[in-house]
This record gives structure tokens, sequence and C-alpha cells, in this order.
């Protein structure tokens, strides 16, 4: 049975039979004759089609939740008997703060319960560091901004993240007429967030006066908090400092969203145990408020 869970479960998640015969490496009929097989065995309908998408049925949603921990820790299991005595696993990975801050913590816990001899190896940098150091070898994964990424590297979409003005406590209620009389603190030109940027700033016709750039989230919200100026970032990477009450989101909407996924190389064949711990970031991104993707 757990080639049809795991089979039902990328399904669930990618709403395609032809997405996900592709992530599992099956054909389009065995995926169909997986899904058929649970729903004769437990006499219940467990996805329906809407539109151009799979959706799950009530039921579906039970199996889902009920299935996902299972697999892991089968796959978890797999990897921890076929060893055969030899070292532990070590994956060595790099990551943004929006990963850090959203997905990463639960996704770990799973992977150690499933496979507590595991090595992780991370590394918090910004995304076209994190690319270097993929295509020189020195990592197996990237958990970074999917954008403009090199051909040579496959990559998967974990969520999107919207683009978000903040501000110290101070600019609470800053309109947005207000913004070109404030000094901007900014990524870089040469990240790969700083494009979707400086899209947001043109559909809101914002001329930003820049201060000063920097790589580090953490270096703009401290700046920021410490009024000297504003800010475009994505939501996640500070989410808990406007909880902490450290700096807001200024009332100013954008519509621009980064992609935000695990990047490999085409070339190199994935571990199990990062294969595992890419499965347990996947089941981590239904826990993130407002993500559909």
């Amino acid at each position: 049975m757990y080639h049809q869970l795991k089979s039902f479960l990328a399904i669930a998640e990618l709403k395609s039979v032809s997405m996900a015969a592709k992530r599992i490496h099956l054909t389009q009929p065995a995926l169909t004759q997986h899904v058929r097989f649970l729903e004769e065995l437990f006499r219940i309908r467990l996805i329906v089609r809407s539109g151009n998408t799979m959706e799950l049925t009530p039921e579906g949603i039970k199996l889902r939740d009920i299935a996902d921990p299972l697999v892991v820790g089968m796959d978890g299991l797999k990897t921890a008997l076929t060893t055969n005595g030899e070292k532990s696993s070590v994956v060595r990975f790099a990551t943004i703060d929006s990963v850090t801050h959203s997905i990463l913590a639960g996704a770990i816990r799973k992977i150690l319960a499933t496979e507590p001899s595991i090595q992780l190896i991370p590394s918090v940098e910004a995304s076209g560091m994190a690319v270097q150091h993929l295509l020189a070898g020195t990592i197996d994964l990237a958990l970074i901004t999917l954008d403009n990424l090199p051909r040579s590297l496959g990559n998967e979409l974990l969520f999107h993240e919207r683009l978000v003005f903040i501000g110290s406590p101070a600019h609470r209620s800053l309109r947005k007429d207000r913004l070109v009389n404030l000094p901007f603190i900014l990524f870089p030109q040469s990240s790969m967030t700083r494009s979707l940027v400086d899209e947001a700033m043109a559909k809101q016709r914002i001329v930003p006066n820049i201060l000063l750039e920097t790589i580090k989230v953490s270096a703009i919200v401290a700046f920021v908090e410490a009024g000297l100026g504003i800010s475009i970032v994505p939501n996640y990477s500070v989410l808990r400092d406007i909880q902490l009450g450290r700096i807001v989101e200024l009332p100013i909407r954008t519509s621009v969203k980064r992609r935000v996924g695990v990047a490999f190389r085409k070339d190199r064949p994935l571990s199990s145990s990062t294969i595992n711990f890419i499965q347990c970031l996947r089941a981590e991104k239904r826990n993130i408020k407002g993500n559909h993707d």
C-alpha cells in the first residue's frame, strides 16, 4: 500500500495526475490505478475533478493527513535499513531567511523523527550565494528564490511569498504620497529579489530615494526599526519582527510575489535522505497561513 499512498499524496499536493506522474516517475495510468485501489479498499471517494484540477473530497483530506506522516516514516525506515551500518547520511543545504522563519523548523523535526542519525548542515545566506555553492557542489540543496535560476539547476516550488512595505512603528499610518520624502533601505541590485522589489516600486509609481543597500534582512530590520528609513521585503522574512512590534507593515499593498522553493543540480542524483528532506518540506508548506500553491 506504500506505493499507492505515495501516488495519492503526490496527486493531492499537485492537484494534477500528469504533474504527480512526473514527480514520482510513474505513468499516469499507474497513478490512476493506485488511487482506484485505495478507493476500492476503503470504499470511499478520494478525489474529484474540478475544472482542470483534482480536488480532495473530505475523506481524501482525512486520508492525506493520516498517510503523509506514515509515508515519511516509511521513507525514513527504508533509508535506515539500507545503510547497513554505514555512517549517517549528511545533507548540506543553504536557506534564505523566509524558509527559516516559515517551514524549516517543522521539516527538520519531521526528518529527525524518521532519520534520527541524519546530519543536517545548514547555512543561512542570500539566494545568489546559495546558487554559487550549489553549482560548485559544496551543498546538496538550496532553499531559495526560484526566479532567474541557471538552466543547469532543477527546482520545485514550495510557496509564493508577497512583498510588503515596512517601517518603524512611528510610520504605522504612512500614506503612499509620503513615501517620496523618506529614504529607502533596499536589497542590492545584485540580489535575486531586487528585480521584484523594483517591479513593486514601479507598480506603485514610486521612485525610491535609496539611503543604503544590504543583503541582510536582519540589517534592514534594524535600520528600519531605528527610524533610518523604510523598506520593501518578503513578508515571511520579517513576520516575527512585525509580531514583536519592532517594525510594522505599512498600509500599502502590492501584488508582487516571489517564488520560493528547492533548487538542486540536475546532473547529480539526490541521496535518499535529501529526497526525504524535500518531502518533509513539502508536508510543512501546508502549514503556511494563506498559502495555496
